[in-house]
C-alpha cells in the first residue's frame, strides 16, 4: 500500500526519487543494478524484515513497476476529467456574444463528506437576475451578498433544495452527475423569472433587519 501511494504522488517514475520516499515512509530500500546500471530488482527492508520486490507483487518488480506507475496515473488523469466534467455546469446562452459570468465554490453536498469542487458558467443575465434581487431586499434582511449568491447558483442549477418552511420547495434535489450534460438556456424569460424566485426565496431565509424607532419626546 505505502508503494502504491508513493507511486501515485510521483509525476514521473525515477528509482532515486521512489527509493528517498520510500525511506520517508520509515523503511530501508536497495536496488540491484546490471552491468549497464539498469535496475533489475530492489528490495525493501525495515527492522529485520526484508522483502524482494517478486515477494511484495508482481506488478511492483522491477521490470513493471515502471508501467504500473503509467497505469496508475492513467486511472488518475480519467478520474480527474470525470470529476471536472461532473462538477463544472454551464447556463448557455443561445443568442452568441453574451457575457458569461465563471463562478467557483467549495461546498460538501453531504454531512460529514469531504468539500467537492464546482465551477459554473452562468450568463450575466442570470447573474444580474441574482443581484438585482438581493439589492430589492437589501433593506430588509441582513444577508452576506457571497453567501446568498453561492446558495441561489446552487438551488439554480437544482444542486440543493431550499425548504420554505410552509413545506414547499424550489427546485430538486439532485447529484452532480445527474447534471454533467444538462445545458440552461437563458435567453428564456421563464429561466430569469426562476432565477429572481430563488433569489427571493434565499434572501427570505436571512434575519429581517429590526428598524428601530426614535421616542418623540
Amino acid at each position: 500500500d505505502a508503494i502504491y501511494d508513493i507511486l501515485r504522488t510521483m509525476e514521473r517514475f525515477d528509482w532515486d526519487e521512489f527509493l528517498r520516499k520510500i525511506k520517508e515512509r520509515g523503511y530501508d530500500a536497495e536496488v540491484k543494478r546490471d552491468s549497464k546500471e539498469k535496475v533489475v530488482g530492489y528490495r525493501v527492508m525495515r527492522g529485520n524484515s526484508r522483502y524482494n520486490a517478486s515477494q511484495i507483487g508482481r506488478k511492483l518488480s522491477a521490470s513493471h513497476i515502471e508501467s504500473t506507475w503509467k497505469q496508475l496515473h492513467d486511472e488518475m488523469d480519467a478520474a480527474k476529467a470525470e470529476y471536472e466534467e461532473r462538477h463544472h455546469l454551464t447556463c448557455e446562452p443561445t443568442r452568441k456574444g453574451t457575457p458569461i459570468i465563471h463562478l467557483e465554490y467549495d461546498r460538501s453536498m453531504e454531512e460529514g463528506k469531504e468539500p467537492e469542487h464546482f465551477s459554473f458558467d452562468i450568463s450575466k443575465k442570470i447573474f444580474d437576475a441574482f443581484c438585482s434581487t438581493f439589492n430589492e431586499f437589501g433593506n430588509h434582511f441582513v444577508f452576506d451578498l457571497e453567501q446568498v449568491l453561492e446558495e441561489s447558483v446552487f438551488v439554480f442549477f437544482e444542486l440543493l433544495t431550499i425548504e420554505t418552511g410552509e413545506s414547499a420547495h424550489i427546485s430538486c434535489g439532485g447529484h452532480p452527475k445527474d447534471l454533467s450534460k444538462r445545458k440552461k438556456h437563458d435567453d428564456d424569460e421563464d429561466e430569469i423569472d426562476r432565477a429572481k424566485g430563488i433569489a427571493r426565496t434565499v434572501v427570505k431565509k436571512c434575519p429581517k433587519k429590526v428598524t428601530r424607532y426614535a421616542r418623540k419626546r
